[in-house]
């Protein structure tokens, strides 16, 4: 029998540790709890430290997904690691437009505030940055960036648990202030590794930011569904058998759904971790620790490889925000509405697609409301909902279109004192519209009444010299095609092929995932968010266009996965409707070229009846710079774009100035160099 007097001890999270972390080192600690005893088998003992974060998103204005099934249960965890980061840094890493939203609720911002807390990622929705365009890549940040600053949030560090790091994300930090990024992925792909974890990333302009990376051969920190701490003994004992090493580093970035119940004895015993040389510290503290950088890194994209996802949004979202870039840079060239009325309007728009950016519906686009916490045994509640988070976010593109045509139609209340035009804020182009050809100059218009002459039939090319161009895509019954313009393999495939004069167009209406295959690839480049380079890989992901050979452009419109097997390319085709553009492109600068008029065909707008029939509304000589937006800035215009060779474009009446909009000075001789693939912006005076 048990005397009475006898009480069993409490479950103690800290003694368990202890306990594990001693059998491991084979320390003897009798019926001491302390971590000196526990590792006092190990010798040569390297310096530890542990960031530690927590991740969540996404909450629409009137529904949440994933972290955000339930906004009671969020609040709470929230509070609770704001303030225990007082004591045990905890690094937030939760969507900010989720907290927008969120802040209608409850008041977050002023809890950030009041608690000092630390924010990791400033992109507006946590997006897969690879995964969108360059505008959105700026965007994200800028959208972001503002969002913490209005709020009065600090953010001097970047870190995403998702994939988000590509070769011109040093650049991009920098022009938003941020100098210090952790390049280290928790999902969906991967990131490199050093032997040290401190080292310096250099960008493809030569920017630098300060950078943590996960080191070679040992476990990265990151553990899952909240069990951090029962696998802490585990992380420790693998650092202590690697005396060779100064030093380690332990990230762990976890959902904030997950309660980690061991966190409040843990960070009773923080001096006795300090005491070992363990530390718990903050993400950008870490950085600026005495410990030295190791070296100076310059990643490609293949150090950024990129897991393959089925979602929708991969296409629709490039389509809309394309049509988005094109529709707000034309009509920034005109005189159409106001300013601040134009600025605010296609702010609204900008939101509603870098929400429907967002991760989760790009990596889980079938959950729905309630399955996250249902799934991860965290809740047993059901919600009512079959609206997918792929469907809910197809729906803010749907409104993104519907604002963009209301806009439109708005604007031929008009015509009385207008008339249409072809508007181009590209570089001279030639656009064939039905059967005619139209000449319209750059970052200008061309009036639809004038002069134009007729365009030859569509067998100008010549069917051989097609076959020519076409011969690397192994197209089934192409000549068949180039015949009838069209053919109907079955109802699952229709493919048909149009002459748009500068290149051809293939459009692809599939009900199931097919391969495009393209023959004799040797040498491949692929395009990422402002970079093109050569790669290896024999699977990956391509944003924009292949350039193959260096002799052959193809670009899509949303199809970025490819495989290849010896010289033959393999393009990933999802069910949907795709296009494709393809023509000759013996230099980067012509593909780039070939691409982006395929991207942003010339928009049909009102240009006042007392105008000239065809103008340039600023005069500029692109050389080396490709555009990628143009919009309204107080009656000046703001150009964005970036360099692919070292030649900048030349204009009259123009300031550089940086991605938050400040006057960048001309006296600084890094502002003028030379330099390839540097992001550049332009406040511009108009010829109104």
């Amino acid at each position: 029998m048990v005397p009475e007097n006898h009480i069993n001890p409490p479950f103690s999270y800290w003694g368990e540790f202890i306990t594990n972390l001693a059998e491991k080192t084979r320390s003897k600690i009798g019926k001491s709890r302390k971590l000196k005893r526990a590792i006092s088998n190990t010798s040569g003992r390297p310096d530890i430290y542990i960031t530690l974060g927590v991740h969540g998103n996404i909450l629409f204005s009137d529904i949440g997904y994933c972290e955000f099934d339930s906004l009671e249960r969020i609040w709470t965890f929230i509070q609770k690691w704001a303030k225990i980061s007082k004591t045990l840094p905890i690094a937030f890493e939760i969507g900010l437009c989720s907290l927008e939203n969120f802040a209608k609720t409850y008041p977050v911002w002023q809890l950030f505030q009041d608690q000092n807390v630390e924010v990791l990622n400033p992109t507006f929705s946590q997006p897969y940055l690879r995964h969108i365009g360059e505008e959105s890549n700026i965007r994200q940040l800028k959208y972001g960036m503002d969002l913490l600053r209005q709020n009065n949030i600090p953010c001097k560090i970047y870190a995403s648990s998702e994939h988000a790091l590509h070769p011109q994300l040093p650049q991009l930090l920098r022009e938003f202030g941020i100098n210090k990024a952790f390049a280290t992925v928790r999902l969906a792909g991967g990131a490199p590794t050093s032997f040290l974890p401190k080292v310096i990333w250099r960008g493809l302009d030569g920017s630098e930011v300060q950078c943590a990376v996960n080191q070679s051969g040992i476990p990265n920190g990151q553990v899952w569904h909240g069990k951090f701490f029962q696998e802490l003994a585990h992380l420790l004992f693998s650092a202590y058998s690697r005396p060779d090493l100064p030093y380690i580093l332990f990230e762990n970035i976890e959902d904030v759904a997950y309660d980690f119940k061991e966190i409040p004895e843990f960070a009773e015993h923080k001096s006795e971790f300090e005491r070992s040389n363990i530390h718990f510290s903050k993400f950008e503290e870490l950085i600026s620790n005495s410990h030295p950088f190791s070296r100076i890194s310059q990643w490609a994209i293949e150090d950024f490889p990129l897991r393959e996802m089925n979602s929708r949004l991969i296409t629709e979202n490039r389509i809309c925000e394309d049509k988005l870039i094109n529709f707000e840079s034309s009509i920034s060239l005109t005189p159409l509405i106001g300013n601040e009325i134009q600025l605010k309007f296609f702010d609204k728009i900008w939101k509603n697609v870098l929400m429907a950016q967002n991760h989760d519906a790009y990596i889980v686009p079938y959950i729905t409301p309630g399955m996250y916490l249902m799934s991860q045994g965290l809740s047993d509640q059901y919600i009512p909902s079959k609206l997918s988070i792929e469907q809910k976010s197809m729906g803010l593109l749907d409104l993104a279109r519907a604002q963009i045509k209301s806009l439109n139609k708005k604007m031929q209340s008009l015509k009385n004192s207008h008339e249409d035009a072809y508007v181009n804020w590209l570089w001279d182009r030639v656009f064939l519209v039905g059967n005619k050809l139209i000449s319209i100059p750059s970052c200008g218009y061309t009036k639809i009444k004038s002069q134009t002459h007729k365009f030859k039939e569509f067998s100008s090319k010549g069917t051989r010299s097609l076959l020519n161009l076409l011969k690397w895509v192994d197209i089934p019954h192409i000549e068949d095609i180039i015949e009838s313009k069209e053919i109907v393999f079955d109802s699952d495939l229709i493919i048909r092929l149009e002459d748009n004069y500068h290149f051809q167009k293939l459009k692809i209406h599939t009900k199931k995932r097919f391969f495009l295959p393209v023959k004799n690839c040797e040498e491949l480049y692929i395009t990422y968010p402002f970079g093109a380079e050569r790669t290896t890989e024999t699977s990956g992901h391509s944003h924009r266009f292949y350039w193959i050979n260096r002799k052959f452009v193809l670009i899509h419109s949303g199809c970025p996965y490819f495989t290849k097997k010896g010289n033959t390319l393999n393009i990933t085709v999802p069910p949907g409707v795709h296009e494709f553009g393809f023509e000759i492109a013996n230099t980067l600068k012509k593909a780039y070229h070939i691409a982006w008029e395929f991207f942003y065909p010339p928009e049909k707008l009102l240009v006042p009846k007392s105008w000239e029939g065809s103008k340039s509304l600023f005069s500029i000589k692109f050389n080396d710079f490709i555009p990628t937006s143009i919009q309204n800035r107080n009656e000046d215009i703001l150009l964005r774009g970036f360099t692919i060779g070292k030649i900048r474009p030349e204009m009259k009446n123009s300031i550089q100035i940086n991605l938050i909009e400040e006057k960048l000075d001309s006296k600084i001789k890094e502002i003028r160099k030379p330099s390839k693939w540097k992001i550049l912006s332009f406040l511009v005076k108009n010829d109104w």
